[in-house]
This record gives C-alpha cells, structure tokens and sequence, in this order.
C-alpha cells in the first residue's frame, strides 16, 4: 500500500494542471478563430490566459506553494540567484532591481530561487 501511495502521491496535482491546461486550449481556440475582428481576438485571448494565469495561481497555494517577494528586497542569496549586477540610483546597494524569474516557496522550503538582477550603487558620474 505505502508502494501504491507513493506512486501515485503527484496524481491530485496533476489532475488540477489538466483543468488549467483545458483553459489554455480554449483560450487559443478564441484566438484562432477565422474571421472577426482582430482585436477581439486578441483580447479574447489574452482573458483566457489571464484566467488561466489566477487558476494555476489559485490552485498552487492550495498545494502550499507561495511567490517570493524580491523586487526592493535585500539580495538573499537562499532565495535568489543573481543574474548580474546594475547600476541603480534609486534602488541601495545589493538590494534587487528586477526580477527575471519569479522564485516560489512549498511550505517552509524554496522549491526555485527567483532569478533577480541586484543593484551595485549609483551609476559613476564622468567628470568633464
């Protein structure tokens, strides 16, 4: 029995990512149909994956799992892995400028580091 649970213990999450993936086949069939209007199109598309986006966002907090708020943040090397460094006059020094990669907890462990860019200071003025 405790083989069987095992096996199987991911089956409750991936039945939730088949209902966000029916979303996004329905919203990229809104997308294609011929004829109409293409802005409607567009928009229609962009609902769907909007919708889609707060389901798997809904449906990974019920499985325990939250973002990680980095951008303003002090770097936190057990969180963030740093892509490069920039130059920054309003954000301090080795705190994050942007996030490339949002980063994401499962209870109390981080299941993937944000990918952020970190400050290195006010950019050096030239003297002329």
């Amino acid at each position: 029995d405790k083989a069987k649970l095992l096996k199987y213990a991911g089956e409750n999450i991936l039945r939730e990512l088949l209902g966000s993936l029916d979303n996004l086949d329905r919203a990229l069939e809104q997308g294609a149909v011929e004829g109409g209007d293409p802005a409607q199109k567009l928009e229609a598309l962009l609902s769907g994956v909007e919708l889609t986006k707060k389901g798997l966002h809904s449906m990974l907090e019920r499985f325990e799992v939250k973002p990680l708020e980095s951008t303003g943040q002090p770097f936190n090397p057990d969180e963030m892995d740093a892509l490069t460094m920039e130059a920054n006059d309003e954000i301090p020094v080795n705190h994050v400028v942007t996030e490339f990669a949002k980063g994401y907890t499962f209870k109390d462990r981080v299941l993937r580091h944000a990918q952020v860019v970190v400050s290195s200071g006010p950019a050096e003025k030239k003297e002329e």
